[in-house]
C-alpha cells in the first residue's frame, strides 16, 4: 500500500464520520422541527457523501477504499451519538401518575433528590 492509498483511505474514514454524525444530528434536528438548521446540516452532509462515494466508485481497484467507507459509516454513527448526548438535543418526557403530585413537583423543582434511609427502596423521598 503506497502513500496515496493510505491518505486516500483515512481521508474516506474521515469524510465518512463526518458524513454520518451531520446525518444523526441532522434527524434529531428534524424531529424537533428545526427546518433551518436541519437544511443546512442536510447540504454539508450531501456533499461530503457524493464526494466520497464518487472516491469509492471510481476507484474499485482499491478494495481497501471500500473498508475505509464500512469503517466510516460505523465509526460516525457511534460518534453522532455521543455528539447527541453530549448536545443534549434530544428531549425526554416523563410521565409520573402519584397522589403526592404536588409535593413531587416541589422536590424536583428544587433540584434536590432526598433518598429515603430505606436500603431495600431505593425511592425519592419527600
Amino acid at each position: 500500500m503506497n502513500l496515496t492509498v493510505f491518505a486516500t483511505f483515512w481521508l474516506i474514514v474521515l469524510a465518512r464520520i463526518t458524513d454520518v454524525s451531520l446525518g444523526t444530528i441532522r434527524m434529531v434536528s428534524v424531529v424537533q422541527g428545526r427546518r433551518g438548521f436541519a437544511a443546512v446540516l442536510g447540504f454539508f452532509e450531501a456533499l461530503v457523501f457524493i464526494s466520497v462515494v464518487a472516491k469509492v466508485l471510481l476507484n474499485m481497484k482499491q478494495p481497501v477504499y471500500a473498508l475505509a467507507y464500512g469503517l466510516g459509516f460505523a465509526t460516525g454513527t457511534y460518534l453522532g451519538m455521543l455528539i447527541e448526548q453530549r448536545l443534549a438535543f434530544g428531549k425526554q418526557l416523563v410521565f409520573l401518575l402519584t397522589p403526592k403530585g404536588p409535593a413531587l413537583a416541589e422536590v424536583l423543582r428544587a433540584g434536590d433528590t432526598v433518598w429515603p434511609n430505606s436500603k431495600d427502596k431505593p425511592e425519592m423521598g419527600f
